[in-house]
């Protein structure tokens, strides 16, 4: 399921309740669940992880907007948290780090590129396919 969000401001959060209450039912009927987002998608996933009841195996974020709440809640098996350092939007780092289900990466990407970078895609795909 892909989600898209406004080009409003305030719309930038707001599928967040849609995504929990999906990623709930899809788990619920014994499959799992890869949350990824990128920019401001990254902070929404983690926003609909707050809301979920049952446990994904994998949380990708790319780089997501360091302003925010980028905090890991415990129902989330491993993730992903990709960051750059070029540029000065996005740079979000998901905490608590080393609690040994995050594994931080950094990229010299700028943040427009570094949901396209090659070695994002490969890393992504490959934590996917051992789940």
């Amino acid at each position: 399921q892909v989600w898209n969000h406004s080009t409003l401001v305030i719309a930038w959060f707001s599928n967040a309740e849609s995504i929990a209450i999906e990623a709930d039912g899809v788990l619920g009927r014994g499959f799992k669940v890869v949350l990824v987002g990128h920019s401001f998608g990254a902070n929404t996933i983690l926003i609909a992880l707050r809301k979920m009841r049952r446990k994904v195996s994998l949380l990708c974020a790319i780089d997501p907007a360091a302003q925010f709440d980028t905090t890991l809640p415990p129902n989330c098996v491993k993730a992903l948290g990709f960051r750059q350092v070029v540029s000065s939007i996005g740079r979000g780092k998901l905490l608590p780090a080393g609690d040994g289900r995050i594994i931080d990466i950094v990229l010299n990407d700028s943040h427009t590129y570094i949901d396209k970078d090659p070695r994002t895609h490969a890393h992504i795909i490959s934590e996917i396919v051992k789940i």
